[in-house]
C-alpha cells in the first residue's frame, strides 16, 4: 500500500486557506499512485486558535471548508487528518470522524489512527496525528520515548507532525515513519514543509535512521528561530523589519536570524549611540550592517538624552546620577525604535535574552518594545552558541562582538558582570530554578553560593510585572515565562 504524508504549514483560522493547501498535496499524492494521505493535526483550524475554538461559527466554517475536500478526490484517495476533536477520514465521497484506536480498512489493509500503545487485533499499520510543539531541552527524551511506545505497540507508525510558527509556539515537523521495532525508517524535514510516498511494503525492511537531537540543539534552535521570524511576518502579512544594532550580542544575532529568515532588502537598523557608547561598539554594529548589506541610519541620542535632563533639572534638584538616567537613554532608543515603525512601517523586533529578562536586566517601554522577541525564551550563554553556529560557514557576526565583554554602556566603563554573576554560573542557575524547578534548598545543596541564590531568586521574583508586559517570544524551552506566568502580585518564595 502506498501511503503519502505531506507535513504542510497551516495558518490559524484561515481555514479555507489551509484546505487549498490540503487539495493541492491530495493532487500530488493521487498523482503519485497513493490511496491514502495523512496529514497532522489541525490541519484545518491550524494550532493554536485559543478562544477561536469556542466559537460555534468557527468551528462550522472549518466543517464547511472540510467539505470543499471531498468532492475532487472522492475516488481512489482517503485523506486522514486531524483536528482539535477528533480525526477525521475524507473518501469515497463522504467525510467521517474516526474514533481514536478503531481499525479502518483502507485498501487492503487495516489502520489505526491514534493508537493506543498496546496492539489493535488486525491492525496492520498504525498513524499518529501529532501537533507537537518545538523544545530544544526534551527533544531527545521525547523522541525515545515515543520510540518506546511504538515498540510496545508493535507496529509500523506514521508519525504526522505539524510544522510552522503560530505566534510563540514553533512546531517543528519531523514527520517520520518507524518500524514495529520503534526504529526510524523515514524522516522528514524539520522546520519546513515536506512530502513523502512511502510503500507498507517495504517500510519493515528499509534502513533504520539515527537521530541524536542533543547534539543538534543549538542548531535547531537557530532554525526554530528562523522559521519563527519568517512565519510571524509572511502569516501577518509584515513587509520590513527593523531593530536596534548596538554592536552587542544580542542585537547582533537577532540581525543575523532575521536576515536568514527575510533577506536584506526588508530589513533596517538603527545605530543610537550615546556619550558612552564605545568606538569598538558603533564599528561593530557598522561592520555588521555591512556584512550582511543591510539598510542603516545612525540617530545619536545624547542631544535628546541631555534635553531630558535638563527639562527634569527641575525636579530631581541636586540628586545623583543612578538608574533613573540609564533608563532615560533605553526609553530615548525606543521612543526612536517604535516612530520608526510608525512611520515607515517596520515591525520592531525585540532583542532582550531570557536571562535578562528572568533577573529584570532591561528597562520596561525601552529594550522591552518590539512586536516578538525572537531571543526571549533563549539563555544568554545559548545566545553565544547561536552566534557561534551562525559564523561557523564565515563570520557574518564580527568576532570582537563575540569575544568582548557584554555591556549595556549606559555609564562610563559599564559591564553586566558589575551587577550580575557570569553568565555560565547565572544560566546554570536559571536553568535549575526554571527549568527543573530547584527551590532555594536544592539550588544551594547544589553548591550555588546561598546569598546568589537569594538575591537572583529575589530578582526574579521582583521582575514578574515586567516579564508580563514583554512582547511573545518564540517557545524554544521547557518552560517558557509565557507558557507558565508567576503571579505579579503575592507574597511567595521558591
Amino acid at each position: 500500500m502506498k501511503i503519502a504524508i505531506a507535513q504542510l504549514n497551516y495558518t490559524v483560522g484561515d481555514a479555507e486557506g489551509n484546505c487549498q493547501k490540503i487539495a493541492a498535496a491530495a493532487q500530488r499524492a493521487k498523482t503519485m499512485g497513493a490511496e491514502l494521505l495523512v496529514l497532522s493535526d489541525h490541519a484545518i483550524s491550524g494550532h493554536s486558535c485559543l478562544s477561536l475554538a469556542e466559537q460555534p461559527s468557527f468551528e462550522q466554517r472549518c466543517l464547511d471548508a472540510a467539505n470543499t475536500l471531498i468532492a475532487p478526490h472522492s475516488h481512489g484517495l482517503s485523506i486522514v487528518l486531524g483536528t482539535p476533536d477528533h480525526p477525521l477520514l475524507i473518501g469515497q465521497g463522504k467525510m467521517e470522524r474516526i474514533a481514536p484506536s478503531i481499525p479502518i480498512p483502507i485498501g487492503a489493509e487495516r489502520i489505526v489512527v491514534g493508537a493506543e500503545p498496546k496492539r489493535t487485533p488486525l491492525a496492520t499499520l498504525a498513524i499518529d496525528l501529532a501537533a507537537s510543539a518545538f523544545c530544544a531541552d526534551d527533544e531527545q527524551p521525547r523522541l525515545n520515548a515515543y520510540r518506546q511506545r511504538v515498540a510496545q505497540r508493535g507496529l509500523p507508525t506514521l508519525w504526522a507532525n505539524l510544522v510552522g510558527g503560530n505566534t510563540e509556539r514553533l512546531f517543528h515537523g519531523s514527520s517520520m515513519a518507524l518500524g514495529p521495532d520503534g526504529q526510524v525508517r523515514h524522516l522528514l524535514a524539520s522546520f519546513d514543509e515536506d512530502f513523502a510516498l512511502l510503500d507498507t511494503n517495504t517500510l519493515t525492511s528499509a534502513p533504520t535512521i539515527s537521530i541524536d537531537r542533543t547534539a543538534q540543539r543549538i542548531s535547531r534552535i537557530h532554525d526554530a528561530l528562523v522559521m519563527g521570524i519568517r512565519d510571524y511576518m509572511g502569516k501577518m502579512h509584515l513587509n520590513r523589519a527593523a531593530l536596534g544594532l548596538s554592536g552587542g550580542i544580542d542585537s547582533a544575532v537577532v540581525l543575523a536570524l532575521l536576515h536568514r529568515a527575510i533577506g536584506p532588502q526588508r530589513i533596517r537598523v538603527l545605530l543610537m549611540p550615546s556619550q558612552y557608547s564605545s568606538q569598538h561598539s558603533i564599528d561593530d554594529a557598522l561592520d555588521m550592517a555591512h556584512r550582511l548589506g543591510v539598510q542603516h541610519d545612525i540617530v545619536p541620542i545624547e542631544p535628546l538624552f541631555n534635553t531630558f535632563r535638563q527639562s527634569l533639572s527641575g525636579l530631581f534638584g541636586d540628586l545623583p546620577d543612578d538608574v533613573t538616567e540609564e533608563n532615560i537613554q533605553a526609553r530615548t532608543r525606543g521612543v526612536l525604535l517604535m516612530a520608526l515603525s510608525n512611520k515607515l512601517g517596520h515591525i520592531i523586533l525585540n532583542t532582550t535574552n531570557k536571562s535578562e529578562a528572568a533577573v529584570g536586566y532591561g528597562t520596561l517601554y525601552g529594550d522591552t518594545n518590539g512586536a516578538f522577541s525572537a531571543l526571549g525564551d533563549v539563555y544568554k550563554t545559548d545566545v553565544y552558541a547561536l552566534a557561534r553556529h551562525i559564523n561557523r560557514h564565515g563570520e557574518l557576526i564580527p568576532q570582537n562582538i563575540i569575544d568582548k565583554a557584554p555591556s549595556a554602556e549606559l555609564r562610563p566603563n559599564q559591564k553586566d558582570s558589575d551587577s550580575l554573576p557570569p553568565y555560565d554560573v547565572l544560566d546554570s542557575l536559571l536553568r535549575s530554578h526554571i527549568e527543573q524547578g530547584k527551590d532555594t534548598d536544592e539550588l544551594v545543596r547544589m553548591g550555588f553560593d546561598p546569598q546568589l541564590v537569594e538575591r537572583i531568586t529575589e530578582m526574579i521574583r521582583r521582575n514578574v510585572y515586567k516579564r508580563a508586559q514583554t512582547p511573545p517570544a518564540f517557545w524554544v524551552s521547557a518552560r517558557p515565562f509565557g507558557q507558565h506566568p508567576l503571579p505579579v502580585v503575592g507574597r511567595w518564595r521558591s
